[in-house]
């Protein structure tokens, strides 16, 4: 049940945020509360690199934000989602980097999770890499 739990709310992160943004850190925080609870899962990369640019955009934490959305990306590639590649990339690596790293370092990573994100039907966040 939390498996399936945790897949709606993260297909329901990118309607939040574009349609009720003051609700997105509840959605987020309950899915960061149910990974704690009931283990990782494929989509807890997803909450973990959201959650990654709420600490960034709404309390101007950057150096947290890094480390939990290079969290985000290792917890990505050790459950092998890479169908989830451009929900974790687009806000790790196209906002959250970018205050650490130098621009092209992100450059490689956002092309690469676009055109996974197209591949897979997730082209709001596909767009989002671009």
């Amino acid at each position: 049940l939390s498996i399936q739990t945790m897949k709606i709310m993260d297909v329901s992160l990118m309607t939040f945020y574009k349609a009720a943004p003051a609700l997105l850190p509840l959605l987020v925080s309950q899915m960061i509360a149910l990974t704690s609870k009931r283990g990782c899962c494929n989509e807890s990369a997803t909450a973990f690199a959201a959650f990654a640019f709420l600490e960034m955009s709404l309390l101007g934490h950057f150096d947290n934000a890094y480390r939990i959305g290079m969290l985000a990306t290792s917890m990505l590639h050790h459950t092998g989602a890479s169908k989830l590649m451009a929900r974790v990339f687009s806000p790790v690596y196209g906002v959250i980097s970018l205050w650490r790293e130098p621009v092209h370092a992100s450059i490689d990573p956002l092309m690469a999770a676009s055109a996974i994100g197209f591949s897979e039907g997730d082209d709001d966040h596909a767009l989002a890499c671009i």
